[in-house]
């Protein structure tokens, strides 16, 4: 056991599964700060959410909860039907030119958990009037932005990295009432190996890997 400052402890609702809780402190949380700091905790807003991996499915699901109509945006079409039933309301492929034009001046605010090199610009034409897309992809290389794009409908670029410690506590009590879920499949150590290899290609699942330590041993 360990002794630590109570201000750096979490509780974890007595029925929330153990293995579930690991990403709510990491997906999880980077998505609710987001959504509780540009208000879509009020409801009534329409979301985008790009990227349907680990940190997309929480963002479809903490969003959903919160009472706005949400759109999933990936480049893989294949992911739709995970999307839908994770409780997206639309589902918008970022590559495909017609699935684009859908969605244009649809969504009030954009996450985007995009990790790999991309243009931040693909995605600001969804943006209605006044609209924020927010960076969460930790990407090293720059964008392209054209600010004529940005002052015509008043958009901003903003980002956001993680919670606090009571944002984190408020957003795994918000997900016990939910009964919000990460889908996530429990390991051992030996198959570390395989799951590190499945992440260096295209990540092309709605999932988060758990290490069972005990089971391990």
């Amino acid at each position: 056991s360990h002794t630590v400052n109570s201000r750096f402890i979490i509780r974890i609702p007595e029925d929330y599964l153990l293995e579930a809780a690991g990403p709510i402190f990491c997906a999880a949380i980077t998505m609710y700060s987001p959504l509780v700091h540009w208000k879509a905790k009020n409801g009534g807003m329409n979301i985008g959410i790009v990227g349907i991996g680990g940190l997309g499915q929480m963002g479809v699901k903490l969003a959903k909860a919160m009472g706005n109509r949400v759109a999933a945006i990936s480049t893989s079409p294949g992911k739709k039907q995970a999307a839908l039933e994770i409780g997206a309301d639309d589902f918008i492929v970022s590559t495909d030119k017609d699935s684009m034009l859908s969605g244009t001046d649809s969504l009030d605010l954009i996450l985007n958990t995009v990790s790999a090199k991309h243009e931040v610009t693909t995605y600001i034409p969804l943006l209605r009037r006044d609209g924020v897309i927010v960076q969460l992809g930790l990407v090293m290389d720059s964008h392209s932005v054209n600010q004529v794009v940005l002052m015509r409908k008043r958009l901003s670029i903003s980002g956001s990295v993680i919670g606090g410690m009571k944002e984190t506590q408020d957003c795994i009590d918000f997900c016990a009432k939910h009964k919000i879920v990460p889908t996530t499949k429990l390991i051992t150590a030996d198959q570390l190996g395989e799951v590190y290899d499945i992440l260096e290609k295209k990540n092309d699942q709605v999932i988060r890997y758990v290490l069972d330590i005990a089971a391990s041993k």
